[in-house]
């Protein structure tokens, strides 16, 4: 695992919860980015079909 994947995991939050369900189900990701000083960003990313 990464360092993304560790704060991934030790987020909590039932958003966070609802969130990475529905971006599983999607077959998609959903990374944490922390930025010092200003918090975490979460980026979704979803598969597009033709």
């Amino acid at each position: 695992m990464d360092a993304s994947a560790d704060k991934m995991n030790d987020l909590v939050g039932l958003g966070l919860a609802i969130a990475r369900g529905f971006t599983e189900a999607m077959n998609g990701t959903l990374t944490p980015t922390d930025t010092p000083g200003g918090g975490l960003t979460m980026t979704l990313t979803l598969p597009t079909t033709p």
